[in-house]
């Protein structure tokens, strides 16, 4: 287990690495962004009404959505064009070592939920092109763009719809007052 919580450690220091690609000079880490995906999928997961112990498992899943990358890296659409990698075998290696593990990786099966994170996951990256776009990058906007057609659930689709309408400073200043 020490082993697993080390590596799992590893996120805090490994950067979204697509951001590197459009001039984000200190990306939020993939431990940053599983921590977001993990609020944004327990909101879906509300507001697509499921029970107490799906949400539950849809935070979960949200949490360890990323862990494969301590082993493999934050690989952009580009890397995967020309390497092959197996997810799957970092994740059967990765959860063997915990109590629980399996059950982390049954939830993959649950098509209901794993949409759900799949938006969490989708949405919180335009959550993050939009405070970078808000920031002044204009690339960032390409990302909100090719994002926003991968949105799968109704709840998700409402939620995009507000956040394309949000300031995402605006609504800081707007907490402070």
């Amino acid at each position: 287990m020490v082993r697993f919580i080390l590596e799992a450690g590893q996120l805090k220091k490994l950067p979204r690495s697509g951001w590197l690609t459009i001039n984000i000079k200190n990306p939020e880490s993939i431990a940053d962004h599983s921590h977001r995906t993990a609020v944004i999928g327990y909101l879906l997961a509300h507001m697509e009404k499921l029970g107490k112990a799906e949400s539950g498992d849809v935070v979960i899943a949200c949490i360890f959505h990323d862990l494969c990358e301590a082993r493999l890296s934050d690989l952009t659409p580009l890397n995967k064009k020309y390497l092959k990698v197996n997810s799957q075998k970092a994740a059967e290696d990765i959860f063997c070592q915990i109590p629980g593990g399996k059950d982390v990786q049954s939830l993959a099966k649950n098509k209901k939920l794993m949409a759900i994170v799949s938006d969490a996951d989708k949405l919180e990256m335009i959550f993050q092109a939009k405070e970078y776009a808000d920031g002044g990058n204009r690339y960032a906007l390409a990302w909100i763009e090719s994002a926003e057609k991968l949105i799968k659930t109704n709840s998700g689709k409402r939620l995009l719809g507000l956040a394309k309408k949000t300031d995402s400073f605006e609504c800081i200043v707007d907490a402070c007052d």
